[in-house]
C-alpha cells in the first residue's frame, strides 16, 4: 500500500506537523506491506535527518496550471492521499483536485484549522474568504473523502461544514523521540515553546506576567519560532518592558527536553489549540501548563491549570504556581508523569494508523456501486446540469444586448455604449412588451402549439417594428456608428423570434439541442470579446451578422411553411388584446422610459454607466422573470441550502464594498477631485444596484409562482404587473430632481424595494 502525505511546510515554522508527518513515516519503515512519500511546497533539508520528503512547489494557480500533471502522476501512483491542513494552496488544490477527478482514499487531517478561533485568526478579509472557500468544499468534498480529528472539539468543527463525511479521531502522539531526563531542582522560569504569532496570544502571556509582578527571581522564557515577523518585533518591544523576560531561538530535542524537565511550568495560552505537542511532551516530563479552559485535554486534566483568556485571571493563575513550595511542586511532576504515563502505555500509534489506512474508515468509490456524491446531488447530476444549461442558452438569447453594453463600458467604451444601450433598450422594450408573457403561458400550459403560433406572429411583427422604428430611430439619433446598431437591432428581433424556437425544444425536453446551442453561444461570444479587444468595434458587427444567420437557419422552415394561419391569428390577438399584453407593455415600458429619461438628463457617458450599472443590477432579477423562472416553478427545483447560505455571503461582501466606494466618493468629492467617471463611482451605483436586486429576485419568484397557480390567479398577477409598472415610471424623475446624480443612483435599488412589496402581497 503506497501513501501520500502533502504538507505545506516541511519546516520549524511547521514544526509539530512536520514531526508528526516524519513519525507515522517511520512507523511503517520495517514494513513492505507499506510505502511512504512526503511532497510538501516548502523544506528545510536540515531538520529531519532521514525524511522522503520532495519538494513540490505549488504556492498558486499559476502553480497548478503548470503542475497539475504532476500531481495528477503524484495521485495515481499512490493508495492514499493524507493531506496534513487546508488552506494553503498545495493542501487547498489537492483536496479539489481529489474530490472532482481522483477516485483513491483521500484523508484531510485539519490539524485544527477548521476551530472556530482558527478560521478567525488572521482577520476578517480572510475569514470570509475561508468561510465561502468551506460553502463551496460542501460542494465538491463528496463521501469518499474522511477526516482525521485529535479531539472531540475537532470532531464537532468538522461536522459544522461536513456532516455527511467520514471522521475517526486519532489523538497526537508523540511524534519523537524522549531522553529520560528527571530532575529535583526546579528552576523559576515559566517557559513558552511554539510560534510566534497574533493567534499564539504572546500580547496576553507577556503582559499578564508582567501584571503577576513574581519579583525578579522569576523568569519568563520565550523559545518562539518565527512566523510573522511583525508580530514578534512588537512583541520584542514589549518584552523589552521586563527584563525578567527573555525571548530565545527555538531549541529541540534533548536541549528542549532538558529545560522543560527543570522549569516551574509551561504557558500555553492559544486562542485555539488541539492538543498542543508542547502540552504532550511538557506532560512527559511532568511540566504542569497554564492553558486556556477551552482547549480539550480529554484525559490529561492532571497536566492542565486552565484559565480564562483575560489578562487578570491569567496573571492570577501564574501568581498562584509561584506560591507552591518546591514539594508540592514535585508532588505534582510525580502526579502528572504517571498518569501520562499509564494513559499513553496503552496507546499503540503504529497500530492505531495501520488499522486506519486500511479499514472502510476511508471508503473507497466503487464505481458499479455508489451513491451519488455531494457535488453530483447539486451542482452536476443530469436534471439539475440540464436546467443550468437550458437557462443558460435563455439567458444569452435574451441579455446579450445588455452584456455587450457592460462590454462597452469595460473596454472604456462610454459615449457608443450609452448609444447602444438606448437602441438595445428600444428594442428589448418592444420585444418584452409584445412578447405577452407568452413564453411563460406556453410552459405552464405544456402547449407546444402555443410557441409555433407565436414565432410566426414575432417574425411578422418584426418586419413591421424593424422598418417604423428604425426611420425613427435614424431621425432622432445620429452616429458614427450606425451600422453596429442596425446589426444589434436585427439580432435583438431574431433572438426574439428564435426563443419560441427554444420553448418549442423545451417542452419536447431535447436537451442535446440546447448543449448545442450553449456551446455556440459561448464561441460567440468569446469572438466577439476578442475581435473588440484585438480590432476594435468596427469589425463586431460582422461577427452578429454571422451569427444572426446561424440562428435563421433554425427558424426559416417555420416561417416558409406555417401549418395553421387561423391559430396564427388567434395568436396575434391573445399577444395584443389581453391583460397580459398590459402587463409586459407597462413594466417594459417603464423600463424604455427611465433609459429615455437618463438620457435625457445626463451627458452620453455617465448615461452609458447609469444603463451599465443598472442593467448588472436588474440582471438577477430579469434572469429569473424571463428565463429561470418558468422552468424553475413548474419543474418544483427548491433553493439549495447552501446556496442560500452563499448568496448570504456575497450580499454582506457587496455591503462592504458599497460601504467602501461610499466613503472613497465622500474623500474626493470633498478634495473637489472627484470624477463620475472614475472606477469608485461606477463600484457605488453597482454596488447599490446589486443589494436591490436581491429584493427583485424574490418578488419575480412570488410572481412566477402565481404565474402557474391558475388562470384566475394569472389575471391578478397582471393587474399587479400594471400598477407596478406605472408607479415606478414616476421614480427616476423624482429622484433626479431631488438629488441629483446621486440619488438617481438609487433608482433601481428603490423599484426593487417596492416590488418585494408590492408583489409579496399579491
Amino acid at each position: 500500500m503506497k501513501i501520500l502525505h502533502i504538507t505545506n511546510e516541511f519546516s520549524k515554522k511547521n514544526y509539530s506537523i512536520s514531526s508528526l508527518i516524519e513519525y507515522i513515516t517511520k512507523l511503517f519503515d520495517k514494513s513492505e506491506r507499506y510505502q511512504v512519500k512526503i511532497i510538501s511546497s516548502n523544506i528545510d533539508e536540515n531538520l529531519f535527518e532521514k525524511s522522503r520528503v520532495q519538494n513540490f512547489k505549488l504556492t498558486s494557480w499559476i502553480d497548478f496550471i503548470f503542475r497539475a500533471s504532476n500531481l495528477k502522476k503524484e495521485f495515481n501512483n499512490n493508495d492514499i492521499i493524507h493531506v496534513h491542513g487546508i488552506w494553503a494552496p498545495i493542501q487547498l488544490f489537492s483536496i479539489i483536485y481529489g474530490s472532482i477527478f481522483h477516485e483513491k482514499k483521500i484523508v484531510i487531517h485539519p490539524h485544527g484549522m477548521l476551530l472556530d478561533e482558527a478560521l478567525k485568526s488572521a482577520g476578517s478579509l480572510k475569514y470570509i474568504f475561508k468561510r465561502i472557500t468551506l460553502h463551496i468544499l460542501k460542494y465538491l468534498i463528496n463521501y469518499k473523502i474522511s477526516f482525521i480529528s485529535i479531539t472531540n472539539q475537532e470532531t464537532d468543527a468538522i461536522k459544522k461544514f461536513f456532516i455527511k463525511n467520514q471522521i475517526t479521531k486519532i489523538p497526537n502522539p508523540i511524534p519523537f523521540d524522549l531522553s529520560e531526563q528527571s530532575s529535583n531542582q526546579k528552576k523559576k522560569q515559566i517557559i513558552y515553546f511554539g510560534r510566534i504569532h497574533p493567534h499564539k496570544n504572546l500580547e496576553m502571556l507577556i503582559n499578564s506576567f508582567i501584571k503577576a509582578n513574581l519579583g525578579n527571581d522569576w523568569t519568563l522564557k520565550i523559545y518562539g519560532i518565527k512566523d510573522d515577523e511583525n508580530y514578534r518585533n512588537k512583541i520584542l518591544k514589549l518584552a523589552n518592558k521586563s527584563k525578567n523576560i527573555k525571548i530565545y531561538d527555538p531549541v529541540f530535542g534533548e536541549e528542549r527536553q532538558k529545560i522543560m524537565s527543570t522549569s516551574w511550568a509551561n504557558i500555553l495560552i492559544s486562542k485555539s489549540e488541539v492538543l498542543s505537542l508542547s502540552i504532550l511532551e511538557s506532560s512527559y516530563y511532568g511540566l504542569p501548563t497554564i492553558t486556556s479552559e477551552k482547549i480539550e485535554l480529554s484525559e490529561l486534566n492532571q497536566t492542565a491549570i486552565p484559565t480564562k483568556l483575560t489578562k487578570h485571571e491569567i496573571s492570577k493563575k501564574i501568581k498562584e504556581i509561584s506560591n507552591w513550595s518546591l514539594d508540592k511542586r514535585l508532588k505534582k511532576n510525580d502526579l502528572i508523569t504517571k498518569n501520562f504515563r499509564d494513559l499513553y502505555s496503552k496507546y499503540n500509534s503504529e497500530d492505531t494508523y495501520k488499522h486506519f489506512y486500511s479499514s472502510k474508515h476511508i471508503p473507497i468509490l466503487n464505481k458499479q456501486n455508489v451513491q451519488k456524491t455531494n457535488i453530483e446531488k447539486t451542482f452536476i447530476d443530469k436534471i439539475n446540469l440540464n436546467f443550468l444549461v437550458i437557462s443558460g442558452v435563455y439567458t444569452f438569447n435574451l441579455m446579450f444586448a445588455s452584456l455587450f453594453v457592460i462590454i462597452l463600458v469595460l473596454f472604456k467604451k462610454f459615449s457608443i455604449a450609452g448609444e447602444v444601450g438606448l437602441a438595445s433598450s428600444f428594442w428589448l422594450s418592444l420585444t418584452q412588451i409584445f412578447s405577452s408573457n407568452m413564453r411563460s403561458i406556453a410552459i405552464a400550459e405544456n402547449d407546444e402549439r402555443i410557441s409555433k403560433d407565436t414565432l410566426i406572429y414575432r417574425f411578422i411583427f418584426s418586419g413591421i417594428l424593424f422598418i417604423i422604428a428604425y426611420l425613427i430611430f435614424n431621425h432622432f439619433i445620429s452616429s458614427l456608428s450606425s451600422n453596429l446598431l442596425i446589426s444589434l437591432s436585427l439580432l435583438i428581433l431574431f433572438q426574439w423570434m428564435f426563443e419560441m424556437k427554444l420553448v418549442r425544444f423545451e417542452i419536447k425536453n431535447n436537451t442535446k439541442f440546447f448543449y448545442f446551442i450553449f456551446c455556440v453561444n459561448l464561441l460567440f461570444l468569446v469572438t466577439m470579446v476578442s475581435i473588440i479587444k484585438i480590432y476594435g468595434i468596427d469589425l463586431s458587427q460582422f461577427v452578429i451578422y454571422i451569427y444572426i444567420g446561424f440562428l435563421t437557419l433554425f427558424i426559416i422552415g417555420d416561417l416558409i411553411f406555417p401549418k395553421n394561419f387561423i391559430n396564427i391569428i388567434s395568436t396575434i390577438k391573445t399577444n395584443i388584446t389581453t391583460i397580459a399584453f398590459a402587463s409586459s407593455l407597462s413594466i417594459i415600458s417603464s423600463s424604455f422610459i427611465w433609459r429615455l429619461l437618463i438620457f435625457t438628463f445626463f451627458e452620453r457617458s455617465i448615461a452609458g454607466i447609469f444603463y451599465a450599472c443598472f442593467s448588472i443590477g436588474s440582471f438577477p432579477g430579469t434572469l429569473f422573470n424571463s428565463v429561470i423562472g418558468p422552468t424553475f416553478i413548474k419543474k418544483k427545483i427548491e433553493f439549495n441550502k447552501y446556496l442560500i447560505d452563499f448568496s448570504k455571503l456575497f450580499f454582506v461582501l457587496i455591503a462592504i464594498l458599497f460601504i467602501y466606494s461610499s466613503y472613497q466618493i465622500y474623500l474626493l468629492y470633498n478634495s473637489n477631485s472627484f470624477n463620475f467617471l472614475s472606477s469608485h463611482f461606477f463600484m457605488f451605483v453597482t454596488t447599490i444596484s446589486l443589494m436591490g436586486s436581491y429584493f427583485m429576485s424574490f418578488a419575480m419568484f412570488k410572481r412566477h409562482k402565481l404565474i402557474q397557480e391558475g388562470i384566475s390567479e394569472r389575471e391578478g398577477l397582471f393587474l399587479t404587473d400594471i400598477i407596478y409598472g406605472l408607479s415606478i415610471t414616476l421614480f427616476v424623475p423624482i429622484l433626479y430632481f431631488t438629488g441629483g446624480i446621486f440619488a438617481t443612483s438609487f433608482a433601481f435599488f428603490v423599484a426593487s424595494a417596492f416590488a418585494f412589496m408590492i408583489y409579496s402581497r399579491a
